[in-house]
């Protein structure tokens, strides 16, 4: 048996796919953390290119009730985004993907954060049945992607708000600094992958072509023919866990789930089956490990809430919870747990047109067309 190697810096192991380690046994991943740092260093002339970024998005909705969209889930991430764009002087909307999982507290800090800062809310929803479709398929299809139905309604429900109210900007509160970037074979995304699943374990219907937005034809139109763009604000601001949810829960009354994810109940049965699967495949890991790079978290302490979070398996009432609504049987879940793993790489995608248009991705992330760390994340951590 090969023994595993943890890196020597943060804590991830050789079981993440792609992962190399160099001489002194630090991860690849940590060099990818201090090239995004050096190139999103907080200082002053970042903080020159925020200022000049936050102008033009005023200038292109000076004619427009708003400015930039931001998705709103009632998480950490999310809410401190809307805050913080509402602090700078923007006009937000508020975006809500209503997935039939959003859990109370969710609901009740997404309410408090409209009324609180005085913002609208747009809320994009989809029939339940086509929603426990997506969800049944992309669980049959054994890819590692449980969340992928929502990751899709997410990103291609903000660009049809944006193109919608004509806004330029899109807000995202993503961060490589606190969440670290997840390799492809654990977390791969596009509207061909999507819809490929769909249409062997499920069924393409007009609902389908809907609800995904993210196919070639139609970022074409949102990115370049309306010239909708993405701003991932924790690249340009300080962006600390603990003290972000102290200041929303003096600011906002937020309430904190007590656990990562909090916001969605499917989230500890979509976790429980990664694990079981594919085996290293932890959701929090990634992010445990990006919080040790930030020395927001020491890498024992990490360590020990691994091992902790191995200890303390997910609830069977919450994966009875999930498994019910989604109408599968125990032992059809069994099965789909004992199915061979797979990835994206089973599945048609646009990822090999992707690879051939290195450069211009490159070049797209760079005017914030596209996710600004995406290039790193498609041709970096694969």
């Amino acid at each position: 048996m090969i023994k595993k190697q943890l890196c020597n810096r943060c804590v991830l192991d050789s079981r993440v796919p792609g992962i190399t380690f160099d001489q002194q046994g630090i991860c690849s991943h940590c060099a990818l953390h201090d090239k995004l740092d050096k190139l999103y260093t907080l200082n002053s002339q970042n903080k020159k290119k925020f200022e000049t970024l936050l102008n033009k998005i005023k200038i292109s909705g000076k004619n427009n009730k708003y400015d930039c969209v931001v998705g709103l889930s009632g998480g950490v991430d999310s809410t401190y985004c809307l805050y913080t764009a509402k602090r700078l002087g923007l006009r937000p909307l508020a975006f809500h993907y209503d997935n039939g999982w959003c859990t109370a507290i969710a609901k009740k800090n997404i309410e408090k954060a409209i009324r609180k800062l005085d913002v609208d809310l747009e809320k994009v929803e989809f029939p339940w049945e086509d929603i426990k479709m997506f969800h049944r398929a992309c669980l049959q299809a054994s890819i590692p992607e449980t969340c992928l139905p929502c990751e899709v309604g997410i990103a291609s429900g903000a660009y049809k708000v944006a193109a919608k109210y004509n806004i330029k900007y899109i807000m995202l509160g993503t961060s490589f600094r606190t969440e670290g970037i997840n390799p492809l074979r654990w977390h791969y995304l596009d509207g061909a992958y999507f819809n490929d699943i769909i249409k062997k374990f499920g069924q393409l219907t007009s609902a389908t072509k809907n609800f995904n937005k993210l196919t070639m034809p139609d970022l074409f139109k949102y990115i370049v023919v309306k010239g909708i763009k993405t701003i991932q604000l924790p690249l340009y601001i300080e962006y600390n866990n603990q003290s972000i949810k102290a200041i929303m829960e003096k600011e906002l009354d937020w309430e904190y789930g007590g656990k990562i994810h909090f916001d969605c109940s499917y989230k500890p049965f979509g976790g429980y089956v990664e694990k079981q699967k594919f085996g290293g495949r932890d959701p929090g890991l990634i992010a445990l490990a990006a919080l040790v790079r930030s020395k927001e978290m020491t890498r024992e302490a990490a360590l020990e809430k691994i091992q902790a979070d191995d200890s303390t398996p997910v609830s069977q009432k919450d994966i009875d919870y999930c498994r019910q609504r989604l109408g599968f049987s125990t032992e059809e879940l069994q099965d789909i747990l004992k199915s061979p793993p797979k990835t994206f790489l089973d599945y048609s995608t646009y990822y090999s047109v992707f690879s051939k248009l290195r450069l211009p991705i490159k070049a797209c992330c760079k005017m914030k067309l596209l996710p600004e760390t995406l290039y790193e994340k498609f041709f970096t951590v694969v």
